[in-house]
């Protein structure tokens, strides 16, 4: 591994706490479309996949262009007054980039709703890439958000590090040759789950610990 030169953010669960807003949004789409409302236990596990993929295995016979709208529908009133910087990594990230090391931004959250969390905690300008849904039809775990994150920063998977809170952030980085790094508060990869290819390189309970892998 190369001297670390980049930091790499997921968004939802990882750098904001989205996790009611999301859960709710689930609640809200099971109960419009089956009448019912889903369990966490039975979301969680898709936290960090694209929403697309999502409802086509959940909702097979809907179109899931009607069920993708059903869902932000629910979000658009109240996201951005709901969501929350998770604790430590607002200073975290000021403090990379007083320290020079690039950052960037890989979501499979749409860029809109996200550049709104970041402008909430005047961050936005402290990343210097970002991949979101839409940069790109190959989506976490494959490769290719990452890649795409790697070229626009100038920098090799060697030189790179990925911070996430899913098995999803966690391949992306090793299918792209990056070593990875579980937040620990994360609600979708509990621990029994932390084996084979959702095995991280690192496990970090603050933020701050990350400042000791860079």
């Amino acid at each position: 591994m190369g001297k670390i030169k980049a930091v790499l953010f997921d968004f939802d669960g990882t750098l904001v706490d989205t996790n009611e807003i999301i859960l709710g949004s689930w609640r809200h789409t099971y109960k419009t479309i089956l009448g019912r409302e889903c369990t966490n236990e039975e979301v969680v596990g898709t936290f960090g996949e694209i929403l697309y993929d999502t409802m086509v295995n959940r909702f097979p016979d809907v179109d899931p262009e009607d069920a993708i709208a059903i869902y932000r529908q629910y979000q658009e009133g109240i996201y951005k007054e709901a969501i929350e910087m998770c604790p430590g990594m607002r200073d975290l990230v000021l403090e990379l980039k007083k320290r020079g090391y690039k950052t960037a931004i890989v979501t499979s959250r749409l860029k809109s709703s996200t550049e709104t969390g970041l402008y909430k905690f005047d961050i936005a300008d402290q990343f210097d890439a970002f991949v979101s849904c839409e940069d790109t039809d190959k989506h976490k775990p494959d490769p290719t958000p990452c890649l795409i994150a790697l070229e626009k920063l100038g920098v090799t998977a060697d030189e790179a590090i990925m911070i996430g809170d899913s098995k999803y952030d966690i391949q992306c980085a090793h299918n792209a040759g990056i070593k990875a790094v579980l937040v620990n508060w994360t609600i979708c990869l509990p621990k029994e789950q932390r084996t084979g290819l959702n095995v991280a390189d690192w496990v970090v309970d603050k933020a701050e610990e990350i400042l000791d892998i860079v």
